[in-house]
Formats: C-alpha cells, structure tokens, sequence
C-alpha cells in the first residue's frame, strides 16, 4: 500500500478522496522532476516518490481560487510529442439559475471544467 504524508504525517493513500498523481518536470528541465498529488477538493503539494511512499516537500496549496474546483483528472498529452499535461475538474456545487447548462439533480453528475495546461 502506497502512502502518504511529510515530515509531520503520513496516511495510507486510501485517505485521499479522489486523487490525481502525476510526475512533471520543473522548470521546463525534463531531468529535474518532481510528484505532484492533487486532492479530490483540490489541495495540492509537491514532493517525491520512491514507488511506496509520496513525501511532501510543500504545503498544501489550492489548485483554484473559485469554490467549485472538484476531483480534477489530467492526462499526458504524448500523441504530439509535446508532453503536456492537461487536467479539467468538476465544477461542484454547478447550481447556475436561469441558465440552460444547470443540471442539478440525481439524474446529472457536477459540471466539467474546460481543460487546462499544466505544462507547456
């Protein structure tokens, strides 16, 4: 079981709602990476990983400063050889009044956000 956690905690990685987990370079230097875990309620923080374990090096910090930002995903873009990566999340709580794209109810899931870089 892969866990979790910084100097100050760890916790099995079950703990984690809905979690994106992915490697990038940074500063554009492909030999430099770092692990980047994104919460399902959108927190993320930066740190390493030995294929066990994930250490934070940072903080945990917001993805997005509006209120709707949920369970992102993202992908590699590898067909163009780029390698960017792009993540779109939900958009929680998507209640839009008067508006012909509010879908609220059990029989809709959460809004999805338009896809972003992450890389270039």
């Amino acid at each position: 079981m892969a866990s979790i956690g910084g100097s100050a905690r760890r916790c099995p990685a079950r703990n984690i709602e809905c979690p994106d987990f992915f490697e990038l370079p940074i500063d554009g230097d492909g030999d430099h990476r770092k692990w980047v875990l994104i919460q399902g309620n959108g927190n993320y923080s930066i740190g390493t990983f030995d294929g066990v374990g994930f250490k934070e090096e940072t903080t945990r910090r917001p993805c997005d400063v509006g209120p709707n930002f949920y369970a992102t995903q993202s992908w590699h873009n590898t067909e163009t050889g780029e390698g960017r990566r792009i993540q779109a999340a939900g958009i929680r709580g998507s209640d839009f009044r008067d508006m012909p794209f509010n879908l609220r109810g059990p029989r809709y899931p959460d809004l999805q956000e338009w896809p972003e870089r992450l890389t270039d």
